[in-house]
């Protein structure tokens, strides 16, 4: 469980992790799916995490691999995004790793 934080610009606030992602690549997929039994498909790898961020403060580290958030399906960068940023700021959220 991780609290999402507000950034600011021009007076709006959104959430963030303070997180670099990336989509998984084709290989990765596969090898999940063999692995872990997880549908291809699904999650975003960690690329870096920032320091003092929601994330940092969650135990989210570089390498890890997010399949769900707030018990959705993650498929791909951009999906991430939209459900992070959709949602309101200073909230807690669940993701899968």
């Amino acid at each position: 469980m991780l609290l999402l934080s507000a950034g600011v610009a021009d007076a709006r606030p959104w959430s963030w992790l303070g997180v670099r992602i990336r989509d998984l690549s084709e290989q990765e997929m596969d090898d999940l799916a063999t692995k872990h039994g997880i549908r291809e498909g699904f999650g975003v790898v960690i690329v870096d995490v920032m320091e003092g961020t929601p994330a940092a403060r969650a135990g989210i580290k570089s390498g890890d691999i997010i399949v769900a958030f707030d018990d959705r399906p993650v498929t791909e960068t951009r999906a991430l995004q939209r459900m992070i940023a959709s949602g309101p700021v200073e909230r807690d959220a669940r993701l899968t790793v």
